[in-house]
């Protein structure tokens, strides 16, 4: 498993890096601030399963519907 961050510019991913020798406790984590996604951290097998785990963080966050 490896380690994800997301920035985020208006709840829309910004930015997707690879945090190698990075663990977090769960599959993700996100920090918001003002009503908008700052950053998010994914644990995932690939880039692909990452970013579908972060768009359900948005939904999650913003009430969206995927």
């Amino acid at each position: 498993m490896q380690v994800f961050k997301f920035i985020f510019a208006n709840n829309a991913i910004l930015n997707c890096t690879p945090l190698y020798g990075r663990d977090i406790d769960g599959t993700y984590t996100y920090e918001h601030d003002n009503g908008s996604l700052t950053y998010a951290m994914v644990k995932a097998s690939s880039e692909d399963e990452a970013y579908r785990i972060c768009k359900r963080i948005i939904a999650e966050f913003t009430g969206a519907t995927i």
